[in-house]
């Protein structure tokens, strides 16, 4: 089982980094851009992961994995691709995609990451009332991350999957949203708009 501290540590120890490339990993499609994103939903969908090259030359990849739960967002300080190797993946550099070029060039301010929880065992009264559920049974995750350049320009992380009949994205997920606008994050859920997650500040 992963370790929060370090693992936020970890994580902020990309704040100063300066982005100068954007990789995706989805899965396998024959197509020459992949199908990242379409008109369908206001966000890109990936299949495994990403990662953000610095100019120092660190890399900050994100996959959904089982670290911590089965599924969270997973750290990797090193391409991801030697992770998911032979699972049918295929990267493309969307450094160029409008979504990206903007942040290419752009310092990372803050990272944060927001956490959730599951239990096992738990009753139906502590079903209906979470609250009432002793810390003890809970097994925390790191369900969504924002990443902030600047007042106005965030990125939006999470290891959900969407749901097109409920137009809903659920979360705890194999698959990786990515989100650029506030309000789309809002209507979604993701990150300080979610009702059961919290960050270290909050703790």
């Amino acid at each position: 089982m992963g370790d929060r501290s370090s693992y936020e540590v970890r994580l902020r120890s990309f704040e100063g980094e300066r982005v100068n490339r954007v990789v995706y990993f989805d899965c396998r499609y024959e197509v020459e851009n992949g199908v990242f994103t379409t008109d369908v939903v206001p966000f890109h969908r990936l299949c495994f992961g990403l990662e953000l090259h610095t100019w120092t030359g660190r890399i900050l990849g994100l996959i959904w994995g089982s670290e911590f739960a089965q599924y969270g967002l997973d750290l990797f300080e090193e391409t991801i691709g030697t992770q998911l190797d032979g699972a049918g993946s295929q990267s493309w550099d969307v450094s160029e995609n409008e979504a990206w070029t903007n942040i290419i060039g752009q310092s990372i301010v803050s990272i944060e990451v927001y956490w959730s929880w599951y239990a096992n065992n738990v009753t139906d009264e502590q079903i209906k009332n979470p609250d009432n559920i002793p810390d003890g049974l809970k097994r925390h995750y790191p369900q969504d991350i924002v990443i902030s350049f600047d007042p106005d320009t965030k990125v939006y992380i999470a290891a959900s999957i969407y749901l097109a009949e409920s137009d809903m994205l659920f979360p705890s997920a194999d698959e990786i949203t990515v989100i650029f606008d506030k309000t789309v994050a809002q209507k979604y859920r993701i990150g300080p708009f979610a009702a059961n997650e919290t960050n270290s500040e909050d703790e």
